[in-house]
């Protein structure tokens, strides 16, 4: 399979400051491929996922140039809510990412955005569900819940808006072990199983670089 993320060239820096967070960064992801990106504090990790969706530029303002392409797309200047359906992004603390009062509010909320029919928004909810294997928490309230099942409906909320990537920006970091291994396990298996792209930001190496493709090493901004 070809590429589906290429960044060429690509530097930022925020607005209001010079120091680059971005120099010269090239990248090439193929499709279905399992990316693991690692890297110190500070490295430009979390900066660079938000470049794949396009919240840099289009939210958060700075000096961006070289070529970011995301499934034929130019991240830095399709709408952010056009690339959310090519490319999902999970962070490190799931209650950013929880809004509803039940579970079943959560996994809707992003297809029901993408202006779906009812029926097909239910549809991807009963699929993540069951690809994702969290039908247990199906009438739990989200507060309810442990950080790791916490962030698994973080996780099936963007897998139901059937993106072609997901970027998971250090999931685990606010986990327990326990945590850690759902987490982990549900993204091996999204990867293997259903052929989505996985990139996976880590501060530090961990078991799961043992299941990667390819493995990017960050350091001040440069790979």
């Amino acid at each position: 399979m070809g590429a589906i993320i290429s960044l060429q060239d690509v530097n930022f820096n925020y607005e209001k400051t010079k120091r680059k967070v971005l120099k010269g960064v090239n990248i090439t992801i193929n499709e279905g491929e399992f990316v693991v990106i690692t890297g110190p504090t500070g490295a430009g990790k979390t900066t660079l996922c938000e470049t794949l969706n396009g919240v840099i530029p289009n939210f958060i303002k700075g000096d961006l140039t070289g070529t970011i392409t995301v499934d034929g797309l130019d991240a830095s200047k399709t709408p952010v809510y056009q690339m959310a359906s090519k490319i999902g992004l999970v962070f490190q603390d799931p209650d950013t990412q929880l809004f509803g009062m039940t579970v079943e509010e959560d996994l809707a909320f992003g297809p029901a955005n993408l202006g779906l029919s009812y029926e097909e928004v239910m549809r991807r909810v009963e699929r993540s569900y069951t690809d994702l294997k969290i039908g247990e928490l199906k009438d739990r309230k989200p507060f309810e819940l442990s950080g790791g099942q916490k962030q698994s409906v973080s996780i099936g909320g963007v897998y139901a808006m059937l993106p072609k990537i997901i970027v998971f920006d250090e999931p685990t970091s606010m986990l327990d072990p326990i945590g850690k291994e759902r987490v982990f396990s549900i993204v091996k298996d999204i990867n293997k199983q259903y052929g989505i792209t996985i990139v996976l930001v880590e501060h530090e190496m961990s078991e799961i670089v043992k299941h990667a493709d390819k493995v990017i090493v960050m350091n001040k901004g440069q790979v």
